[in-house]
């Protein structure tokens, strides 16, 4: 019985910890559903230079757009050397009329490595995370960012997906005539 509580205790703290880093926002436009479907497929082949390698879900019949993509965030730790941290997420975005939604998520560390002086050595992976203060290890043997270094980038990252969204919103809400 004892056993059984300790369980779930333990789950319980751990879930109260998780921390959600995902992004989502529901865009007001005055476009209808087509027109902002069209224009979703415009930025996801602008934001994204290889649009057919990231596009996982292209339904044209439900307006959806779902994408796979990864991004690399660089950070010098001085004397020449750089951690690197590999980051896969997906973006989905839905349209309906006067309305787009999207949301990123899914977003996981693939790979890390510390790299300079002709030499290439893993280091720990930095899940995302909010907040100031990692609740996760960020160097082994001397190697990998500092905590406060960890937080900048996690603040960079979080400024990336935050383009994505803006970036959208202005496609959408962009009212040029393209009549040439």
């Amino acid at each position: 019985m004892r056993n059984i509580i300790f369980i779930v205790m333990v789950l319980i703290s751990i879930s109260a910890n998780a921390q959600e880093f995902k992004f989502e926002k529901i865009i007001e436009t005055n476009k209808n559903q087509s027109e902002s479907y069209s224009a979703a497929k415009e930025f996801v082949a602008d934001f994204w230079n290889m649009a057919k390698v990231v596009t996982q879900n292209q339904d044209d019949d439900a307006f959806l757009l779902q994408i796979k993509a990864k991004t690399t965030q660089e950070v010098k730790v001085g004397m020449g050397l750089a951690c690197v941290y590999d980051y896969k997420y997906t973006v989905k975005i839905q349209t309906k009329d006067k309305r787009c939604r999207i949301q990123i998520y899914d977003i996981i560390c693939e790979d890390a490595y510390q790299t300079g002086l002709g030499t290439q050595n893993k280091i720990p992976k930095i899940q995302p995370f909010l907040g100031d203060e990692p609740e996760q290890k960020t160097k082994s043997l001397g190697k990998g960012l500092s905590k406060k270094k960890a937080v900048e980038m996690m603040n960079d990252l979080k400024t990336f997906f935050e383009s994505i969204i803006n970036g959208l919103e202005k496609e959408i809400n962009d009212t040029t005539d393209d009549n040439w």
